[in-house]
């Protein structure tokens, strides 16, 4: 290795654990601020409540465990969701998945009005199927 790139290579690990270091030090400070304000029973302030929720959210990840859906479900992806992904999401359904894929680009495009329109046919359908089969009703009935 050439002087300059065993430089670059030594520097450019020294900048990095240097923003590591800082990007801790933010955490820590964050981290007793928010544990301060939720002690004295104050409100958090806005810069803190990203970090706050962020870390709720890794708690609860933590902790969850996945148990499988024992009925039947309607699974409605974007067309950003691998077929892999909702096979995934199914094998969580023990009573079996009807898989749809809405043409969204993203899981939250898939609230805009006029895919709503499409999906909620589905949801839909779905529901009627269900309350047909809890009359004792064809596990196939219509929508």
């Amino acid at each position: 290795m050439a002087p300059a790139e065993k430089r670059d290579s030594l520097f450019g690990g020294m900048r990095e654990a240097a923003r590591h270091g800082i990007v801790e030090f933010n955490n820590t400070i964050k981290r007793l601020a928010t544990e301060a304000y939720l002690r004295t029973g104050r409100r958090l302030p806005i810069l803190l409540r990203a970090y706050y929720r962020q870390e709720v959210y890794n708690e609860a990840a933590n902790v969850y465990v996945v148990r499988a859906y024992p009925g039947r479900a309607v699974i409605l992806g974007s067309s950003a969701m691998t077929q892999e992904r909702m096979a995934k999401w199914a094998g969580f359904v023990a009573g079996g998945a009807e898989l749809y894929r809405i043409a969204a680009s993203t899981h939250t495009d898939i609230l805009q009005d006029r895919h709503v329109r499409m999906w909620s046919k589905h949801l839909i359908a779905g529901l009627r199927r269900a309350r047909a089969r809890g009359r004792g009703g064809s596990r196939h009935a219509g929508a």
